[in-house]
């Protein structure tokens, strides 16, 4: 593993939401990284076109 930079943050979570970014610390989080992605959609906001 890369060194961090000193202003970075680690987390050790299988995946970590912002708003509408989710990210994960890599393949073998994937399970978890795809529910979070399906839950961050069904919250979202999908207007119909008009």
């Amino acid at each position: 593993m890369d060194p961090l930079p000193q202003s970075a943050l680690a987390l050790e979570q299988l995946f970590m939401g912002a708003g509408q970014l989710v990210t994960s610390r890599g393949p073998a989080d994937l399970p978890a990284f795809c529910a979070a992605v399906v839950e961050q959609f069904a919250r979202a906001h999908h207007p119909m076109p008009s």
